[in-house]
C-alpha cells in the first residue's frame, strides 16, 4: 500500500513540475529556432568569404574552426563549438537551482512537504522533468538545423544535424545536476545558481588553453567540455557522454541523500 501511494505522489508531483516549467520550455524552443535557423541561414553568404589559412592553427583547434566550405564545419565552430554548449545548460541551471534553495527562499518549501510526499520525490521528480524537457530542446535544434539546411539545399544529413543536437544533451545535464546538488547544500538560490555557472564558464575557459597551450593540455580532463567532443563532424563520442551521465546520477544521488538530511528554515 506504501509502495503504490508513494508511486502515484511521485507522478502526481513529476506531472505538476512538468507543466509547471511548460511555458519555459516553450519559451527556450522559440528562441533556439530562431538562433539556429538564422545561423543556418547566413551560412551562403559567409562561406566563401572567411580565409580559414588566415587563423591560426592552436586557434582553430580551440574552437574546432576547420572548413568553412562545408556546412557541417562551419556549424562546429559557429554554432556547436562556443554558444550552444554555453547557453543550453543555462536551462537546467536555472530550473533546478529552485528545486530546494529557491523554493525555502519562497517559503514554498515547507508548505510542498507539508504534504505526504517524501522528499525524493522532488528531487528526482524535478531532475527527470528538466532532463526531457532538454532532451526536447536538443530535438528542436536539430530538426530546425536539418530544415534549413534542406530548405536552402545545403548539404547536411539529418544524422549529422541530430547527433550534434544530442551531443549538448550530457552536458547540459550535468550542469543542471551540479545545480540542483548545490541547491540541497545552501540557503540561498543565488549561490545554488552562481557557483555551477561560474564553474561551467572556467572549464569552458580551461578547455580552450588546454587547446591552445600544450604545457596545459592536462586541465582538459578536468573540463566538462572534453567529454563533449565535435559531433557533427566526428560523431558521438559514446565514451565522453556516457561519463557525463554518469557523473549526473552521482551528483542526483548525492543531492536525494543531502536533503534527506537537511534541516529546514521554519
Amino acid at each position: 500500500m506504501t509502495v503504490t501511494g508513494r508511486k502515484s505522489t511521485f507522478g502526481t508531483y513529476t506531472w505538476f513540475q512538468a507543466r509547471s516549467i511548460r511555458n519555459t520550455v516553450v519559451f527556450w524552443a522559440l528562441g533556439l529556432v530562431i538562433y539556429c535557423g538564422l545561423i543556418v541561414a547566413i551560412y551562403p553568404s559567409v562561406k566563401d568569404v572567411v580565409d580559414i589559412s588566415l587563423v591560426p592553427e592552436n586557434l582553430r583547434a580551440a574552437f574546432n574552426i576547420n572548413d568553412f566550405t562545408q556546412l557541417a564545419s562551419f556549424l562546429s565552430s559557429e554554432l556547436f563549438g562556443v554558444i550552444l554548449p554555453i547557453l543550453l545548460p543555462f536551462f537546467g541551471l536555472i530550473a533546478l537551482s529552485w528545486v530546494v534553495a529557491g523554493a525555502e527562499e519562497r517559503g514554498r518549501l515547507d508548505v510542498l512537504l507539508g504534504n505526504p510526499i517524501p522528499r525524493w520525490n522532488l528531487i528526482v521528480g524535478s531532475w527527470l522533468v528538466v532532463v526531457i524537457a532538454l532532451l526536447i530542446l536538443v530535438g528542436v535544434i536539430g530538426t530546425v538545423v536539418f530544415t534549413m539546411a534542406t530548405l536552402l539545399d545545403l548539404e547536411l544529413t539529418a544524422r549529422h544535424a541530430y547527433r550534434a543536437a544530442f551531443a549538448i544533451w550530457p552536458v547540459a545535464i550535468v550542469f543542471g545536476s551540479f545545480a540542483l546538488m548545490m541547491s540541497t547544500f545552501v540557503r540561498a538560490r543565488s549561490i545554488a545558481l552562481a557557483v555551477p555557472a561560474a564553474v561551467l564558464f572556467l572549464m569552458y575557459l580551461a578547455n580552450v588553453i588546454a587547446r591552445l597551450a600544450p604545457s596545459v593540455s592536462w586541465l582538459r580532463w578536468a573540463s566538462v567540455y572534453h567529454y563533449y567532443g565535435n559531433a557533427i563532424v566526428e560523431g558521438l563520442w559514446w565514451p565522453g557522454a556516457f561519463t557525463l551521465l554518469a557523473a549526473s546520477a552521482v551528483m542526483l544521488l548525492v543531492a536525494v541523500v543531502q536533503f534527506e538530511r537537511r534541516d529546514l528554515y521554519a
